[in-house]
């Protein structure tokens, strides 16, 4: 079980890093074969398969981020929720004294 620890540890540090690398490339291609389209960089095999290593990365990294934020997240209880006023219906939450006295004196002033 360490062992797979370790390997999510390092894919999770790798991933980001290939996927940035793998992005620039196929942004370089896109550039170039605008200025030259005879150069045929995107329809080729090779962009193909780089565009597919770059899915495939980018899912993988999602993936990992994912169930990272998961683990570090603490377990929340339901009650912790009910004494929160933006969890409360509107109805339930006691308006500011301060606010309605604000209120009153604009509608007083037109």
């Amino acid at each position: 079980m360490e062992r797979f620890k370790t390997l999510l540890s390092f894919l999770g540090r790798c991933l980001p890093h290939l996927l940035i690398i793998n992005s620039l490339i196929l942004i370089t291609f896109v550039l170039i074969d605008r200025v030259n389209a005879a150069m045929n960089f995107i329809d080729n095999s090779m962009t193909k398969g780089l565009l597919l290593i770059t899915c495939v990365v980018a899912v993988a990294s999602a993936v990992l981020l994912i169930i990272r934020q998961r683990r570090d997240l603490p377990a929340v209880e339901d009650e912790q929720y009910i004494d929160d006023e933006e969890f409360r219906p509107h109805d339930e939450i006691s308006p500011d004294p301060a606010s309605e006295s604000d209120a009153e004196t604009e509608g007083d002033a037109q």
